[in-house]
């Protein structure tokens, strides 16, 4: 939490076939002592938490925030190993009630992030992209253009947090170094 803290107002999220992982229910407690606008979840995975935290919880945070949703990639083609590294479908780690668990948590957090944004009337804020597998190379390729949508997305963020606090920004030495004190 204290690294999104850090990155705002910024927030990149990128969801795929993966939950993320769910730390024990203390871990989780300990994690969120201070913060009373986040609700404790059995079963909540560290991902889900940083999503709530970062940008569904805090309307500022909201509107420098873009999500990616990766697109279903052919796991039958990857290797047992590789795929649980995508899929918690193909995780022979976890039970198939955790399987199952797991993917009706993020069938329900990519709504809830699009439902989000809709709501708040913020357009744009979540796209999708595709990868192909390279079984030769084992590893999805084909993601330039999504890279340089991701690109296009971060100078537009940052443009428009620019022009939105120009007016903060100090205008002498001294509103500096006041503004330098303050931090």
């Amino acid at each position: 939490l204290d690294e999104i803290r850090r990155c705002r107002p910024f927030f990149i999220g990128l969801l795929g076939d993966r939950y993320g992982w769910v730390p024990s229910e203390e871990r989780m407690k300990a994690a969120l002592v201070g913060e009373k606008h986040i609700f404790l979840e059995k079963g909540k995975s560290v991902t889900d938490l940083e999503i709530e935290f970062g940008v569904l919880a805090s309307q500022e945070q909201l509107v420098r925030s873009v999500f990616y949703f990766r697109e279903p990639l052919t796991y039958e083609t990857f290797s047992k190993r590789k795929a649980a590294m995508f899929s918690d479908e193909y995780n022979d780690e976890l039970s198939e009630t955790d399987k199952k668990e797991r993917k009706t948590a993020l069938e329900k957090l990519k709504p809830n992030i699009i439902n989000h944004f809709a709501n708040k009337k913020l357009e744009n804020k979540v796209k999708t992209y595709s990868g192909t597998w390279d079984a030769a190379k084992e590893k999805v390729t084909d993601l330039k253009t999504w890279g340089n949508i991701v690109y296009t997305d971060i100078l537009a963020e940052c443009e428009n947090h620019a022009k939105d606090t120009w007016d903060k920004v100090p205008q002498n030495w001294q509103e500096q170094e006041l503004a330098l004190l303050d931090a």
